[in-house]
This record gives C-alpha cells, sequence and structure tokens, in this order.
C-alpha cells in the first residue's frame, strides 16, 4: 500500500497512515506544550489541530477544487472524485491551451 491507500479495519475504510517532516523547534515546542496542557499525547494533539485547520479551511479549498473543475471544463463533483481516486493530474499550460483552443475553435 502507499499513501493515502484506504484499507478497512473493524468495516470501517480508513486510510494509511502517513508521515509529515519533523517540526521546526519552536513548533516542536508549542505542540508538546498544548499537548501537555490538554493531557494528550503529541499525536492525539496534533491530529486535533490537523483537523481544525482543515475544517477552517473549507471555503478556500472548495474554491480551489471550483477553479480546477472550470479549467478542466468539467463539475466540482467530478474534480473531487478524480482527486479522491487518484486519477486527478496536475494541467501544464500547453495542455490547458490546447483544452481552450478545443473548446473555443473560433477564437
Amino acid at each position: 500500500m502507499q499513501d493515502g491507500d484506504v484499507k478497512t479495519i473493524k468495516g470501517k475504510a480508513m486510510a494509511d497512515r502517513f508521515y509529515i517532516s519533523q517540526l521546526g523547534e519552536p513548533y516542536y515546542d508549542m505542540l508538546k506544550i498544548e499537548s501537555w496542557l490538554k493531557q494528550r499525547t503529541m499525536a492525539a494533539e496534533a491530529n486535533s489541530i490537523l483537523c481544525s485547520r482543515l475544517m477552517q479551511r473549507e471555503e478556500y479549498r472548495n474554491r480551489l477544487v471550483n477553479e480546477l473543475a472550470r479549467k478542466r471544463g468539467i463539475t466540482f463533483q467530478q474534480m473531487w472524485d478524480s482527486i479522491l481516486t487518484g486519477s486527478a493530474d496536475v494541467l501544464s499550460p500547453e495542455e490547458y491551451k490546447q483544452m481552450m483552443t478545443e473548446r473555443n475553435p473560433d477564437e
């Protein structure tokens, strides 16, 4: 399995564990203090902080996915699904230009 692959645990789909780069010293210290204050492990506190931040960024994330979908001439949901299934590709400027030419041949 690769990072992000899905496996089933107790009948529930779960993504494989992934790892982040080592935190810089001040961030490590902040996480350690937050963890201690809340009496959580550092892993549990990091998980909580990441989930909270992802929820806060929903509007921004949706705007980006919508823009990527617009560039490809597909719906938001099609773009979302292609990202989640691993079938989305980065669009090069040349590919985008070709798609625009195909959509608007008179221009």
